[in-house]
């Protein structure tokens, strides 16, 4: 058994003592009216330029060269009944947030931004530990993007930091990849606009997600890294064990039988990642990556599953 296998199942073992109550909202319906099969650049519209940046910095942000950046997120929802919701118990969600770290005390040429896995409260850790390290040895800056549902943008009703992002409630977890992508392309655009020379994206588990779904949306990052990810998200979707209660629970699908709740996670699976695959007819340009490797021996929708690849622009 692989690695990313074993670690897909301790982590699905221990996020059932997590996952206690199911879904309110069967949004299976909305999910086929207003998502599926439609273009990239509907899903994935290129995000405004952001207008108004909040920039704050507390006293120990100033002795480690740190500041929280906050924003308008431009994001806008496809699915009308949604929107209420988005707009008012997830208001915290219409203000996107990071960490710009620039350890030198100046900023650098490059920038690399990271986008964090699912379930993580705050970027502590990572502060304290892989940026630094990160920006000492590779000579870069680093944003750390937060995702809908998690920290300061985790709502009130939710029982822990990410509890709303996967779920049964398909279109709301279709909805917060789709702000994820919105939220990471704004900052990556307002990153160059501070004068950096490269911007490259990297990402843990459902970050790495992430950036294998900016590797199909032009403008193009310079460099993308993805470190122990699902890179398909169609086959995490259904195959995963952490995501569990999105497949079973019975509000997910049009009956209560667990395959009709496996075939309504993998409809959502297919909304969110089929510009993934590099065919002709996806949003998937293979010509623009710079160097490609061989597939992993993992399993289907285990971490680390799918092609490990540098993705970077033509001729960088």
């Amino acid at each position: 058994m692989s690695y990313g296998k074993r670690a897909d199942q301790v982590a699905g073992a221990l996020s059932r003592l997590l996952h206690v109550r199911a879904a309110e909202h069967n949004t299976t319906s909305d999910l086929k009216a207003h998502y599926l099969n439609l273009p990239a650049e509907r899903l994935f519209p290129a995000p405004p330029a952001i207008e108004r940046v909040e920039l704050t910095r507390s006293l120990t942000d100033r002795v480690i060269h740190t500041t929280t950046v906050a924003w308008k997120s431009s994001h806008h929802v496809l699915c009308p009944r949604y929107r209420r919701r988005h707009e008012n118990e997830y208001r915290k969600n219409l203000i996107g947030y990071a960490r710009w770290l620039r350890p030198g005390g100046r900023p650098r040429k490059h920038c690399l931004v990271y986008v964090h896995g699912w379930l993580e409260p705050g970027s502590w850790v990572e502060e304290a530990t892989l940026f630094r390290k990160w920006g000492r040895e590779l000579d870069v800056d680093i944003l750390h993007v937060a995702l809908p549902f998690h920290g300061r943008r985790q709502p009130r009703s939710s029982l822990f930091s990410g509890e709303f992002f996967w779920t049964a409630d398909l279109v709301r977890s279709v909805e917060g990849i789709r702000q994820t992508v919105c939220d990471t392309r704004a900052a990556i655009a307002w990153l160059y606009r501070q004068g950096y020379e490269r911007i490259g994206v990297t990402g843990i588990s459902l970050g790495g997600s992430i950036d294998m779904l900016l590797a199909c949306l032009e403008p193009l990052p310079d460099y993308i890294v993805p470190i122990v990810a699902h890179l398909q998200l169609e086959d995490a979707v259904e195959c995963a064990p952490i995501l569990w209660r999105m497949k079973r629970d019975p509000s997910a699908g049009e009956s209560t039988k667990r395959h009709g709740a496996r075939c309504s996670a993998s409809s959502a699976g297919r909304a969110i990642c089929r510009f993934c695959r590099p065919t002709a007819s996806s949003g998937f340009r293979p010509e623009t990556t710079a160097t490609s490797a061989p597939i992993s021996s993992s399993g289907s929708g285990s971490h680390g599953s799918g092609p490990k690849s540098v993705g970077s622009r033509a001729g960088t």
